[in-house]
């Protein structure tokens, strides 16, 4: 049976908003991976939604971005 708890805090983060960031800092995928400390092939699955991330991973790629963990959390609709 899946966690619900950890699935919440994965579906906090916004896949699409690290795609946006890593294109501006122009980064490949496999240089965030390398600095983030995962696989390309598990950084794709994380951009795509396909698979979620810890607070720890979101944490990691934040730090290699430049911005807060908040940055990357999804935006209430309006």
């Amino acid at each position: 049976m899946p966690n619900a708890a950890a699935e919440t805090r994965a579906t906090l983060f916004d896949p699409e908003e690290l795609v946006r960031r890593r294109y501006r800092k122009r980064l490949k995928q496999s240089e965030l991976a390398a600095a983030v400390g995962i696989s390309p092939g598990n950084l794709s699955r994380i951009e795509n939604g396909r698979h979620g991330a810890s607070p720890e991973i979101w944490g990691r790629i934040a730090d290699a971005l430049g911005c807060t963990v908040e940055d990357l959390e999804r935006k209430p609709a309006s």
